[in-house]
């Protein structure tokens, strides 16, 4: 039922959307229904020392309380392009195919990923090949595969560096050129993130690298390594490979040679990674030797650009991303490593260059490390600062700081062991380093991305998956980009990482504020105001500076209403409503509201409650005042008001002849007064004539007292001897008025009350 209902709503709704949407209506529907992960019931099995060529079949069992199950088949946490099954087939394993393998099985609502299984074949092992002396022979000269493990192995005194980094788990091999002729080096198969390099040299301290230029780190694919290279006959060629990071497991090294007098161009410099500011210009330059040609390739595509040079007038968002060069001669080319151009934008329009997004944990960490003892040597000239009280990004308390960094993601990947950040399925992970300069909040956004992105934020130490500790996260729909709050101190690293929902890729914009959010001191107050006056609304707030304001009024922006006051001119009912102030700045938004109304002058409703009563009795007048601001009341008796007595009932106790009379209410605000009318209250006591008197000249007025609820009638008489009755009324109050217009003064004419039995 779950299902049916998800494929309705799927076509209208995004995924993640319409899932928490079945879960919601299955609450409804289903009370004992309770929001769960995904659970993998049976995990995907190792298989190892498979022959080449069989058939290869993993399988992973999982359930999900709302009955969605999406799936994404990982090798070396990297996405398996249209592996979405839960079933991974394999119909011809080869040596390239092997490695490390897991599913991220998805719900919509969270994703968690399996077990990694590892996958070998039954290829030889070389062993014991640690130790440069010890590099093992690789005999097959023209080509071949072999299997290794670098588990146990360790590192060398003086052993050449990665790109900088030192060694950590090195296997060495050696290999002999039968004659002069190109050959591929490749990791292809391997379950970690390879390095590979290969020297030339006799001893491991006098290394030096062959003339690709390169130590290779993910030219394989899946986070393996492959290099290509011109090799001379009979000379001896020293490949080293090393795990990423310290990565350790299974290695297949596969290698192949073809003779030929051919020869590979050779880049002598190539671009390095660059991060500038926006309308900046840039010129990135090529060189090489033994090339006829090139073309720059940009994104991994041509760009129609074939000089040495790639020059930007002004650089905008357009242009971050990834630059490489392919050289050509007349029968071979070769292609540099991508060069990545981000920007960096600071609040103050300067630049970090420094500053930079990487693809991998261990880059982002060595580079804060690296920022971190690069600001202490610099400080320690004026004297000893302790490391762990070195900030490292800038600003001040009183204007906070605040950074953005874009750069482009079309060539990320996740790695092993890399968590499903925020519980989404990614694919296509970046990560930054930031240390800030003071303790105070931090607001991360990706605004003004142009993909789905999920946002994480953790603390370290970052060296590796394992050590991370997660702090905030968010996934908003595109395009609202994701925003996290937190509170930092100024001696912590913060690993921020930005992923593509289900490997979505593009341009990523990360903006870090830093500061004092704002706190509003005195806000508005709620108000009354005349009709045509003017009211004035403010608000007072600390934190860091700038900070803005935006008037709303019933949740609608007021045009032009920025300031830390407000003032409404010319006071109409449709001004009347919650007036709210959003106070913002870089890092957070306060708000404070305040209802303003129209004043209205009062209205006092009909009086109600008895109007006669027994002696002693007690008399109790209600009734209902509606007035904006609430109106001040006052009850009267024959003109004198009455202390205390300030409320809608008016309650009299032990009623005497000295309380008979006429009664009323005022109610006053600041819009005006009103007066009641007159309420008359007397005794309860026999039927008796209260007052009389003509009216206009044209009839006789007469108002008689006496018991309540009685039926009273009137007579009329010429001559004290025959009465004629004129009506009959009931008087619920013991009040009774009577108005006789045939009366008109010529003839004489009697009355007559009388109780009807």
């Amino acid at each position: 039922m779950l299902k049916l209902v998800y494929r309705l709503l799927q076509a209208r709704l995004p995924s993640r959307k319409a899932a928490l949407l079945v879960f919601a209506i299955a609450q409804i529907v289903w009370p004992t229904v309770c929001l769960a992960t995904p659970i993998i019931e049976k995990q995907p099995i190792s298989k190892i020392d498979i022959q080449l060529g069989s058939e290869l079949e993993l399988e992973v069992d999982a359930k999900s309380d709302n009955g969605i199950l999406n799936y994404q088949w990982q090798l070396n946490g990297v996405d398996i392009l249209n592996e979405t099954n839960s079933v991974l087939k394999i119909d011809h394993l080869l040596a390239q195919l092997s490695g490390s393998y897991t599913v991220v099985v998805d719900d919509g609502i969270e994703a968690i990923t399996s077990i990694p299984v590892n996958i070998t074949t039954d290829l030889f092992l070389a062993t014991r090949n640690d130790l440069f002396s010890n590099r093992y022979d690789l005999l097959t000269v023209l080509g071949g595969t072999i299997r290794s493990k670098n588990n146990d192995a360790g590192v060398e005194p003086n052993e050449p560096l990665h790109n900088g980094k030192p060694a950590s788990h090195s296997v060495w091999f050696r290999w002999i050129a039968p004659a002069s002729g190109i050959v591929t080096f490749d990791t292809k198969g391997s379950a970690f993130d390879t390095v590979l390099d290969v020297f030339q040299g006799s001893s491991v301290s006098k290394l030096s690298m062959v003339q690709t230029g390169e130590n290779d780190d993910d030219g394989g694919g899946f986070l393996t390594s492959e290099l290509k290279f011109n090799a001379m006959a009979l000379n001896e060629y020293a490949i080293r490979i090393d795990g990423y990071a310290g990565s350790t497991g299974e290695i297949v090294l596969n290698w192949s040679f073809e003779p030929t007098l051919d020869t590979l161009p050779f880049v002598l410099f190539k671009p390095g990674i660059k991060t500038v500011g926006p309308g900046f210009s840039l010129d990135l330059s090529v060189d090489w030797l033994n090339g006829d040609s090139c073309e720059w390739l940009v994104n991994g595509k041509g760009s129609g650009n074939k000089t040495k040079f790639f020059s930007f007038g002004k650089i905008t968002e357009d242009d971050v991303g990834f630059y490489s060069v392919k050289v050509k001669n007349s029968k071979r080319d070769s292609q540099t490593q991508p060069a990545e151009l981000q920007i960096n934008l600071r609040d103050d329009g300067s630049t970090d260059p420094t500053s930079f997004a990487f693809n991998k944990l261990n880059d982002a960490f060595l580079d804060a490390q690296k920022k971190r003892l690069n600001k202490l040597n610099s400080v320690s000239l004026f004297g000893f600062i302790p490391w762990h009280i070195v900030p490292l990004d800038g600003g001040g308390t009183s204007s906070g700081y605040s950074t953005t960094q874009i750069f482009n993601t079309l060539a990320s990947t996740k790695e092993p062991g890399e968590p499903n950040h925020c519980g989404v399925a990614g694919g296509a992970s970046e990560w930054y380093n930031f240390q800030p300069a003071f303790n105070g909040t931090v607001k991360v956004t990706t605004d003004g991305s142009n993909y789905e992105t999920v946002l994480a934020v953790y603390t370290g130490p970052g060296d590796s998956f394992s050590t991370l500790v997660p702090l905030v996260c968010n996934n908003s729909k595109f395009p609202q980009g994701d925003n996290v709050h937190f509170q930092a101190n100024s001696n912590t690293v913060y690993y921020i990482a930005i992923d593509g929902v289900n490997g979505a890729r593009g341009t990523a914009k990360l903006n870090i504020f830093l500061g004092n959010p704002p706190v509003v001191s005195s806000g508005p107050q709620a108000t009354n105001v005349l009709l045509n006056a003017s009211t004035t609304l403010s608000v007072s707030a600390t934190g860091s500076t700038p900070i803005f304001y935006q008037w709303q009024l019933n949740g609608v922006s007021l045009a032009n209403a920025t300031n830390a006051s407000l003032t409404i001119t010319n006071f109409q009912s449709g001004n009347s409503g919650n007036y709210t102030v959003l106070v913002s700045n870089k890092v957070d938004v306060a708000t404070s509201s305040a209802l303003v109304t129209l004043a209205s002058a009062p209205q006092i409703q009909t009086i109600t409650g008895t109007q006669t009563v027994n002696p002693g009795g007690t008399i109790n007048l209600l009734t209902t005042v509606t007035a904006n601001p609430f109106a001040d009341l006052q009850w009267y008796f024959k003109s004198t008001p009455l202390q205390s007595r300030t409320s809608f009932n008016l309650l009299l106790t032990n009623f005497s002849a000295s309380n008979e009379g006429l009664y009323w209410l005022v109610a006053t605000n600041m819009a005006g007064a009103v007066t009641s009318a007159p309420v008359q209250l007397s005794l309860s006591l026999p039927l008796r004539l209260s007052s009389y008197g003509t009216s206009n000249g044209v009839s006789f007025n007469l108002h008689s007292i006496g018991l309540s609820n009685t039926n009273v009638v009137v007579l009329t008489s010429s001559n004290l001897v025959n009465w004629t009755p004129l009506c009959t009324n009931l008087s619920l109050s013991g009040f009774l008025d009577f108005s006789d217009p045939l009366t008109n003064g010529t003839v004489p004419r009697f009355y007559q009350f009388k109780i009807q039995p």
